[in-house]
């Protein structure tokens, strides 16, 4: 019996090493519908820390998305906006993503370093006018009702609020969406 409880479970291993697929310019682009949407990020204290909106602006080709903070409200003093599309030159999507908070201005830059029928995980770097002020790798795991993440401090210091998983608002998916209608 433990032989073929051993059997059936290196199996399915190999059979979920054989359907990972790392991103490339045919599917990457469904890996990021997973994130269209209106989310709420949670922290690891289970509170809501930010709202997170998402489309495709041009389909396939450019990923719009912002976020604020829950934690002032409407005038809220941490807004960021950002797209992600696909690098020809270095063949993996990346994103750009520009934050307002606390009166500065700091721009993270993440690319995508493996993704499966669950997963994505990035590599994102944090700068601020000072230089490289941090990075992480992302672990996004995703599941019917958002996407849980787990992250992991390669260089700098670890951020105070963790985003431990998003949480789907909304059921509107819009396919993308014109900048102006």
């Amino acid at each position: 019996m433990f032989r073929i409880v051993l059997s059936f479970l290196v199996l399915l291993t190999v059979g979920a090493i054989a359907n990972a697929e790392p991103p490339n310019q045919s599917n990457w682009a469904s890996g990021l519908d997973r994130y269209i949407g209106h989310f709420r990020m949670i922290n690891d204290d289970n509170e809501p820390v930010r709202e997170f909106e998402s489309y495709w602006s041009e389909p396939n080709k450019i990923f719009q998305y912002s976020s604020f903070s829950m934690a002032d409200g409407p005038t809220s003093s941490s807004r960021g906006v950002g797209f992600c599309f696909w690098n020809e030159k270095e063949n993996r999507p990346e994103f750009n993503e520009l934050e307002y908070r606390d009166g500065e201005r700091f721009v993270y830059e993440g690319y995508c370093i493996d993704m499966t029928e669950t997963t994505m995980t990035w590599i994102v770097t944090e700068w601020s006018k000072d230089g490289i002020l941090s990075q992480v790798k992302m672990t996004d795991t995703h599941n019917a009702d958002g996407l849980d993440r787990t992250t992991e401090q390669i260089t700098g210091e670890e951020d105070d609020t963790n985003v431990v998983k998003w949480v789907r608002v909304t059921e509107d998916k819009p396919e993308y969406r014109w900048f102006y209608n």
